[in-house]
């Protein structure tokens, strides 16, 4: 399977799902599994500093604009971190069961990945410069399986598509967790100290 795309660096298109089977977009998981609502686009930054991804516009065969909103998480992406576009953004900046992270909201019109056809996605910056770019090509079966996404491997490597479903792992954007350990007091065993016998000098 043929991929091509430009020499990647900083912010660049990660992991695409083309023909979803889960609810990615609702906050309980359990909602329409339909492409219109569940289509989704990672965007990674690859890059050793942060990098400003806001209004930032995707593009399906050149056309469709799809601009990422600017928020205080797309402003400012860290290294290695990921922003999760959703076709639909109803609970944008809000996480769900099946991703891991929040979802960043978008505008503008996006079109749906037909599920037969070849596609090239391109990410471009604010000023309309091409920043990465892949074409999709549908797999030997000519179509794309349900919740099989095409995806760097691993993050900013080459493009794969998954072989199950099980290589799903949509990422967006969300706050460090910090694990907190509270110490619990282990107790010390008192020390029993046992006198030396007591010579009575007196006596000698």
């Amino acid at each position: 399977m043929l991929f091509r795309s430009p020499i990647p660096s900083g912010a660049i298109l990660n992991e695409i799902m083309p023909n979803p089977g889960t609810d990615y977009w609702t906050l309980d998981g359990a909602g329409w599994t339909g492409d219109t609502y569940n289509e989704y686009i990672e965007i990674y930054n690859m890059g050793p500093t942060g990098i400003d991804i806001s209004d930032w516009i995707i593009k399906k065969d050149g056309s469709g604009n799809l601009t990422i909103d600017d928020t205080e998480e797309t402003e400012n992406v860290p290294p290695g971190g990921h922003i999760l576009l959703v076709c639909n953004d109803s609970y944008a900046e809000q996480t769900g069961p099946n991703i891991t992270g929040f979802r960043s909201g978008h505008s503008g019109t996006w079109n749906n990945l037909n599920n037969d056809e070849v596609r090239t996605i391109s990410l471009h910056d604010d000023l309309g410069q091409l920043r990465d770019q892949v074409v999709m090509l549908p797999p030997r079966g000519g179509s794309y399986e349900s919740d099989h996404p095409y995806y760097r491997n691993p993050d900013g490597g080459s493009w794969v598509y998954a072989s199950s479903s099980s290589e799903k792992s949509p990422t967006g954007y969300g706050p460090t967790v910090t694990s907190t350990v509270t110490a619990t007091p282990v107790p010390v065993p008192t020390a029993v100290i046992t006198p030396p016998p007591v010579t009575d000098f007196l006596r000698n």
